[in-house]
């Protein structure tokens, strides 16, 4: 098994997703698509370059990611999300959904576990019913979102 993540979240969020990255890189893990010097152009006053949002550049953008989601073992999600988180949970979740262990009968479907985490330190101030989904890791806690990870891919946890 490829140890490979993608990293979902809002791109204003590009600081705190570098963070998780680097954690997840020290340990392992290879990151499938990193967005976040696309946010850092966006959202940061130090950045002398600033995004191009040409529609053929966005295309480009929009298929890179998708790859990055298809290409990953295990999906976290860092919340809040923007527009494109929710399009790359649901992408990942069935494609991970398809590929559930055949011999578990749909009857016992809640024992299997999606490899997606959603990290929400809030908490949903505005509950999402996907992210409620039969499977899905949820937590408040960034090291146990890192943690859920580690685990998956069999590395000791921090």
């Amino acid at each position: 098994m490829n140890k490979t993540v993608y990293l979902a979240s809002t791109l204003a969020n590009w600081a705190r997703v570098r963070e998780i990255k680097k954690i997840l890189e020290d340990n392992g893990i290879t990151i499938t698509m990193d967005w976040t010097l696309w946010g850092e152009q966006i959202f940061s006053d130090s950045c002398d370059t600033k995004p191009d949002f040409d529609p053929d550049v966005l295309g480009e953008k929009a298929e890179e990611e998708f790859s990055g989601v298809t290409e990953a073992e295990y999906l976290l999600i860092i919340l809040p999300g923007g527009k494109g988180t929710h399009f790359e949970f649901g992408a990942f979740y069935m494609k991970h959904w398809q590929l559930r262990p055949p011999h578990i009968p749909e009857a016992r479907q809640p024992e299997w576990k999606a490899p997606i985490t959603i990290l929400d330190e809030e908490n949903a101030k505005i509950p999402t019913s996907f992210h409620h989904m039969k499977g899905i890791n949820r937590t408040t806690s960034e090291q146990e979102a890192v943690n859920n990870v580690l685990g998956f891919f069999g590395i000791e946890k921090i």
